[in-house]
């Protein structure tokens, strides 16, 4: 019997792609020849969470301690991501106090390794820093966790992906300068993600945006999708005299975001490559919020048809969210809270001047309208090279289209495409329509849509999620006879009524 140890190397090496992190860890307990070969890919991904202990700050020295030790392990990692709250990077900072040497802590995993005192110095942290900031060891004791996870990442030259939770962004003194110096420090990364996807229990709103780490990214010659979350600021500006011309940025997604569409119209002229674009809009609507005049820059379409305009020549897949903000009012108290929502103005065109535009996921009411009588057709507003549709109910039940007479006639623009798809939509597989917050307002109109659109060659069907239910219709490819012409419909019965 074959065993493990016993194959060739590159064989060896291809199994492992298929294992997972605790079956690496126990290959390497196993002996010396599978430790060897294991360990590197323990590795490969790294995530490091802050928590209300030390453990954070004595996983980071230990892996340092580690690259400095195994320097060769450094080029073995090519994901790293640094998360936790806010306060948890603040607090528990394990630096000694009364002036203990640092090698007689243990749990920083540098006991008895000299090069801690080293390491953790002004002078060593210099080297990455701009001549203008000067940095005391003081301010280093107090932020050694921020230190240490700076010290890691320069050492990380063969990292292809970097993730950094909103805590950490808030916390570290240090990133700035390590992003402002991407394409020297990571020459391969291609993945950069900044901020949680889902916000921090005790945030009720987005926090403010630091512009010193989303500048850099635009101006990177290797990043290829960029993921952010951003805050409008009191005034955008890029850093350099010249503005960024990034040809190798092809995704761009912006999550738990609301700005300026004067804001997005320079993200967006910097990326002429771009062929994915997700935009998470979220907005905060409550007793407090401004009214339709302040809000107008956020919410108004004419100026997101003029942002989308500058990447119409390369997108590929567009997908608009709109949400409320987790301190919003609710879609259940709306109708006694005595404020009204303010209105969503325009219709979104430019997707139409987009050819190679393949998939679409947006919010209904950028096609139909906020008003009753204001909609349009959605072969007027959609490009003829879709294959994937997606019609989102977001802030449905907050407009005045939602009542039932302006409904249905909303919602027999969509029979009449599905109808109508060969000569509008011929690349057409997939249509959705998402109901989560209009569903008690839209879910009978939507259900009678279905029943009326199947038809031979229409598959539907409809998923439920734990909010959420989604209609779909699947259309099937017919296909032609190459170098036959269609034929219309015969026409000899006319001959018939003449008595032939």
């Amino acid at each position: 019997m074959l065993h493990l140890t016993d194959l060739p190397s590159n064989l060896l090496s291809s199994t492992f792609d298929y294992l997972s992190r605790r079956e690496y860890h126990a290959l390497s307990q196993t002996c010396h020849v599978l430790h060897t070969a294991a360990t590197p890919y323990l590795y490969r991904n790294i995530k490091i969470t802050a928590t209300k202990s030390r453990s954070c700050a004595r996983k980071l020295a230990l892996l340092l301690r580690t690259l400095l030790e195994r320097s060769q392990l450094a080029a073995k990692i090519i994901s790293f991501g640094l998360f936790g709250p806010h306060q948890c990077w603040e607090k528990y900072d394990p630096w000694p106090e009364n002036n203990e040497r640092l090698t007689s802590v243990k749990l920083w995993g540098f006991d008895r390794v000299t090069q801690a005192e080293s390491l953790l110095t002004p002078d060593m942290l210099q080297n990455f820093l701009d001549d203008d900031i000067q940095i005391s060891q003081t301010e280093v004791q107090g932020r050694s966790k921020d230190a240490l996870a700076t010290l890691v990442m320069t050492r990380l030259t063969n990292l292809h992906s970097l993730e950094l939770g909103d805590g950490f962004l808030r916390h570290s003194i240090f990133l700035p300068q390590i992003l402002k110096r991407t394409d020297y420090l990571f020459p391969e990364l291609e993945r950069v993600i900044l901020g949680d996807r889902q916000p921090e229990r005790d945030s009720s709103t987005v926090s403010y945006t630091d512009l010193n780490l989303i500048r850099p990214i635009f101006y990177s010659s290797t990043v290829k999708t960029f993921e952010c979350t951003i805050a409008q600021p009191w005034r955008f500006s890029w850093s350099e005299t010249k503005a960024p011309f990034n040809t190798s940025l092809t995704c761009l997604r912006l999550f738990r975001t609301n700005i300026e569409r004067s804001t997005l119209h320079q993200l967006l002229s910097a990326t002429p490559n771009l062929k994915s674009f997700h935009y998470e809009q979220e907005i905060v609507f409550n007793n407090s919020t401004p009214h339709a005049p302040s809000l107008a820059p956020y919410l108004e379409l004419d100026g997101l048809n003029s942002a989308l305009a500058c990447v119409r020549h390369s997108l590929e897949r567009c997908q608009l969210v709109l949400r409320l903000a987790p301190c919003s009012i609710s879609t259940s108290q709306y109708a006694s809270c005595g404020i009204q929502f303010p209105a969503i103005e325009g219709t979104l065109s430019v997707l139409k001047d987009m050819p190679l535009l393949t998939k679409i996921e947006i919010p209904m009411i950028m096609f139909f309208g906020w008003f009753p009588r204001t909609s349009v057709k959605l072969e007027e507003v959609l490009p003829p090279s879709i294959t994937e549709l997606t019609l989102r109910d977001d802030f449905v039940p907050y407009c005045y289209w939602s009542r039932p007479s302006s409904r249905d006639r909303r919602i027999a623009r969509i029979r009449k495409f599905v109808r109508e798809r060969d000569i509008h939509a011929p690349k057409l597989r997939l249509l959705k329509v998402r109901l989560t917050s209009a569903k008690e307002c839209l879910q009978d109109a939507v259900r009678d849509l279905s029943l009326a659109t199947s038809d031979r060659g229409i598959q539907t069907a409809v998923l439920h999620g734990a909010k959420s239910e989604t209609y779909c219709w699947r259309f099937e490819q017919v296909k032609r006879e190459a170098g036959r012409p269609e034929l219309g419909v015969r026409v000899d019965s006319l001959l018939r009524g003449h008595g032939t």
